[in-house]
């Protein structure tokens, strides 16, 4: 288990073990990486000045002219993936993820009838320089006004589609004539171009004020008749159980909340870090209303992040008494030796799923699978989207199910199942076929979640870290000159990873190892848990105190049964056998519940036990033994009891009773009464001295003693009378000849009918003595 003390003794091997595998895993998977996937083969990016110029040149044979001192380039991921989050033209159809390099800048048109407004113009380029795509569109501010009057504006495209198409075509190239279909409701224009090899097409598209264009592997005929090239929802599966994922987190972060069982702090101190790591890029806009719209974004999404921690943290502190709490000491800036290989080991286990991640994508070009994205997050500042905000997604999803699973049981191979559930939510790894999609997501999740298993939330979000920051910082350091900026964030993360914990790692031993103080809802859940049980030992307890099983009385038939309210009951029942060969029978109730109901049941238990014997009544037992409880009674306890004396071979008895509900009694031949046989209850009041009364219980007589949760059931969900005295006097007397059996579950039958479903109100007791009737006995 996490945490404990046999995993401090054996963590520092784990750590070593750790990192050497994270560190060989990782080397093999950037060697397949850079044998078999094309972003990481070796070549230079094109150079921006270049860029740049053929930029300005697509924007003129738009007919636009740039504004501003030139276009923001970043190296991004062209894949279906980010088409599906508005990242790429809607009409691209890329077979395979791939490198590209966004250029975008404001620009006007210059035809002279029109009114220049300034509209955003995109370019992605390939890593050869060429252009992929082109997308036309109002800037961010003006989207949603645009949006609102899109159904104000006339579709007049014209030739707008066209001139974005030929655009994109390289020198020697031309476009074919114009195929139009509609998708999902809107004109799609697909063009061969001629001169393409192998062959391509252009896809185009043209609504009211947004119009882009994109180059797609294919001729132009066979896609027209496979309209699934171009889906608008490919990839939206991947994503739906993302989202389903993060809206679990979210609900259990309310009914957290609402429990009182939420501990902000560290999901918040992860929120500030990630957002202020990420608000430098945020900053660099061209305008300010486009710098001011992502900050307001970033602020949203660095506090969804910290609802999504919050939420997994504490339900994994709710759900593991074992909880590793080296994330409070590291937050609270207390290193420790532990808190340093926790780091280190996450670390290493980080790389090992980065290692496997590539190996996977690696594998995938080789056997000619279709990857939906590229084995590195790219571009590394990007917001929610980027590596750094992701992995804090990704570790509060594998906790949350973590905990989900710890919950469910303790044995230790459980918690693996949730490497199967996050390959699901999270989609680790994005491609086709299926099943090599599946088996990669458990790789990666299941090294994820054994750094969960291992260190905690500490080692779980170091791991989740290294995951997505190692592969980054590489990727940067090939590329420096495009990505000084994701290479600076993406490194120094991963040396503030190592250095902590390598420094902690090497502190003296008789460094303090302090303890990071529980959050309040810890304390709450704690005295819950204690409580828990305390309840059941009091409720095995007093299962103790009741008869083990029934007397065996020849010429007798006893039945008896107890439903308890709660856990911990009142009620009680015991049969005792004395030298003289009678026996004693009691059926108590001990008002409340709790720890001091157990104690008077036990007091009653011991003295009847120690007080029957062959010279005492039942009316002397019970003044011994309300003398006894009086000794350690709290001022609102007391018992009512009935004790009876019963000589089996004549049926002659001696009947007490200490406010203990009225026996009934059903004889042969007549209807069933109450043995009235008035008295106080014990343990409470001025003292008092008790009566015996004498019964002669003739064969085939039924003697029944009920506690008061019979005759004071209420109808469940109902008002009106309770269940009462009349009712199961009439079935006693229909069912005076049964069994004692049969008459005890006839009566809870009928008590439970008119109750209806639920639990008592009240601890119900019934005993029921019956003597064999003349012929039984024959």
């Amino acid at each position: 288990m996490p945490g404990t003390a046999m995993d401090r003794r054996h963590l520092p091997a784990m750590t070593v073990t750790a990192l050497a595998a994270g560190a060989v895993i990782f080397a093999a998977g950037m060697a397949l990486a850079r044998a078999k996937l094309p972003e990481w083969r070796p070549g230079p990016l094109p150079d921006r000045q270049i860029l740049s110029r053929e930029f300005a040149a697509i924007a003129a044979r738009c007919g636009l002219r740039p504004v501003g001192a030139g276009p923001r380039l970043a190296v991004v991921e062209f894949s279906r993936r980010r088409r599906l989050s508005t990242d790429l033209p809607i009409t691209s159809a890329s077979a395979n993820a791939t490198v590209a390099i966004r250029a975008a800048q404001l620009a006007v048109t210059t035809q002279t009838n029109v009114t220049a407004a300034a509209e955003t113009l995109t370019v992605w380029f390939g890593t050869d320089g060429r252009p992929q795509a082109i997308d036309w569109h109002p800037p961010g501010p003006q989207v949603m006004a645009a949006l609102v009057e899109l159904r104000n504006v006339t579709n007049t495209p014209g030739l707008r589609q066209e001139t974005l198409a030929a655009a994109l075509l390289a020198p020697g190239e031309s476009l074919g004539p114009p195929m139009q279909r509609y998708v999902a409701g809107a004109p799609i224009w697909l063009y061969a171009i001629a001169g393409s090899v192998p062959p391509q097409h252009v896809t185009a598209a043209a609504v009211s004020l947004f119009a882009d264009a994109s180059r797609n592997p294919g001729s132009a005929a066979e896609v027209f008749s496979e309209l699934d090239r171009i889906d608008l929802l490919a990839g939206s599966g991947e994503r739906l159980m993302h989202e389903l994922a993060l809206l679990v987190l979210a609900g259990v972060f309310c009914v957290l909340a609402i429990r009182r069982r939420l501990g902000l702090a560290n999901g918040a101190w992860l929120a500030a870090t990630t957002g202020l790591a990420l608000l430098p890029p945020a900053l660099r806009q061209p305008n300010a209303l486009d710098a001011v719209s992502e900050v307001v974004a970033l602020v949203i999404a660095s506090a969804w992040l910290a609802v999504l921690w919050s939420a997994a943290e504490s339900r994994w502190r709710a759900a593991d008494p074992s909880f590793d709490a080296t994330l409070d000491l590291l937050r609270a800036r207390r290193l420790t030796r532990h808190a340093g290989g926790v780091l280190l080991a996450g670390t290493g286990l980080g790389a090992a799923a980065a290692g496997l991640s590539l190996a996977v994508y690696a594998a995938a070009a080789l056997s000619g699978a279709h990857t939906y994205a590229l084995s590195v997050d790219l571009p590394v500042f990007d917001g929610v989207a980027g590596p750094l905000a992701t992995a804090v997604t990704t570790a509060a999803v594998v906790a949350l199910l973590f905990a989900f699973c710890r919950r469910l049981s303790s044995r230790r191979w459980v918690p693996y199942a949730a490497a199967f559930a996050a390959a699901l939510a999270l989609s680790p790894v994005q491609l086709r076929p299926w099943p090599l999609e599946l088996a990669g997501g458990v790789l990666v999740a299941g090294a994820l979640v054994a750094a969960a298993d291992l260190g905690g939330p500490a080692a779980l979000l170091a791991a989740a870290l290294s995951y997505r920051l190692l592969p980054a910082a590489l990727f940067s350091a090939l590329h420096l000159s495009w990505l000084a900026g994701g290479f600076a964030m993406a490194a120094g993360a991963m040396a503030v990873l190592l250095v902590t914990g390598t420094a902690a790692v090497l502190r003296e031993r008789g460094a303090e190892e302090g303890v990071a103080p529980p959050p309040a809802f810890m304390l709450r859940l704690e005295r819950e848990r204690r409580f828990e049980v305390e309840m059941q030992l009091l409720a095995r307890m007093q299962l103790g105190l009741l008869p083990s099983r029934l007397p065996s009385v020849p010429g007798w038939e006893i039945a008896a049964r107890s439903l308890l309210a709660d856990r911990a009951g009142g009620d009680l029942y015991d049969f005792v056998l004395d030298r003289a060969g009678r026996w004693w029978i009691a059926a108590g109730d001990v008002a409340g519940h709790g720890f001091s109901c157990a104690i008077a049941q036990a007091m009653v238990k011991a003295a009847l036990a120690s007080l029957l014997g062959d010279a005492r009544s039942p009316a002397a037992v019970l003044g011994e033994t309300d003398r006894v409880l009086r000794t350690a009674a709290t001022p609102r306890s007391f018992t009512s009891l009935a004790l009876l004396r019963l000589d089996p071979a004549t049926g002659e008895a001696l009947l007490a009773n200490a406010g203990h509900p009225y026996p009934l009694l059903a004889e042969p031949g007549q209807p069933a009464r109450e043995v009235a046989l008035p008295g106080l209850p014990l343990g409470q009041g001025p003292p008092r001295s008790y009566a015996d009364l004498a019964l002669a219980l003739a064969p085939g007589a039924t003697l029944v003693l009920c506690s008061d949760g019979l005759y004071e059931a209420l109808a469940a969900g109902r008002r009106g009378a309770p269940y009462g005295y009349e009712r199961p006097l009439q079935l006693l007397s229909q069912l005076a000849e049964r069994p004692a059996a049969e008459v005890l579950d006839g009566l809870l039958a009928d008590w439970r009918r008119f109750r209806g479903p639920g639990a008592p109100d009240d601890d119900t007791t019934i005993v029921v003595l019956r003597r064999w009737p003349a012929r039984g006995l024959a």
